[in-house]
C-alpha cells in the first residue's frame, strides 16, 4: 500500500489517502429492489461513499456528493454511489427511509451486512473508496479526517479513466 503522489502535494497529510491495488470484495448489496455485487458495475469507475445512519458528517457532505453525481450523470463510465452500512441500532430499512426522506438523487447501495466495510478497509465514516474498471480498489480516503480529500475526487476519477 503506497501513498498517492497526486494528493501528496494537495492535502499536506498524505497518510489519509492510500493507493491500493487489491480486488474489491464481492459482497452483496441491495440496489433498488435487487440484490447485486460489485461485479454488476464491472468496466466502470465506481466511487463508493460509505456512511451510516448516526454519522452527522456523512449527512453534511451529501449535498457535495449530489453535485458530483449530477456532474457525472451523463458519463456511463462512472458510477457514484453512497453505501449505507447498517449499525446495530438500525431498524430494517432505516437507511433507505432516510435517503427517501432527504430526497437525494444519487445512487444508493445498502450493505446486507456490516462486514462489507471491514472487507474494504473502512473503519471511519464517511470514507470514499475508488474502484477501477477492473474491480480493483485503487484509492481510499477518510473524509472525517480531512475534507480536502473530497475535493480531489474529480482528479482521481480522471486518473482512473486514463487507466493510471
Amino acid at each position: 500500500m503506497g501513498v498517492i503522489p497526486l494528493l501528496a502535494e494537495n492535502i499536506g497529510y498524505t497518510k489519509l489517502v492510500t493507493s491500493w491495488n487489491t480486488p474489491a470484495p464481492d459482497d452483496r448489496f441491495l440496489y433498488g429492489q435487487d440484490t447485486v455485487t460489485l461485479q454488476a458495475f464491472k468496466d466502470k469507475i465506481v466511487i463508493l461513499d460509505f456512511w451510516h445512519t448516526r454519522c452527522g458528517s456523512c449527512f453534511q457532505k451529501f449535498p457535495e456528493l449530489e453535485q458530483l453525481q449530477k456532474k457525472y450523470a451523463g458519463d456511463e463510465r462512472v458510477m457514484i454511489m453512497a453505501v449505507n452500512i447498517p449499525i446495530r441500532s438500525d431498524t430494517v430499512g432505516e437507511g433507505q427511509a432516510k435517503m427517501k426522506h432527504l430526497g437525494y438523487t444519487f445512487q444508493n447501495l445498502y450493505a446486507v451486512k456490516n462486514s462489507t466495510a471491514e472487507a474494504m478497509g473502512v473503519s471511519f465514516y464517511p470514507t470514499l473508496v475508488y474502484i477501477d474498471k477492473n474491480s480493483q480498489i485503487r484509492y481510499k480516503g477518510q473524509l472525517e479526517l480531512n475534507r480536502r480529500i473530497f475535493n480531489n475526487t474529480e482528479a482521481l476519477i480522471a486518473r482512473l479513466l486514463k487507466g493510471s
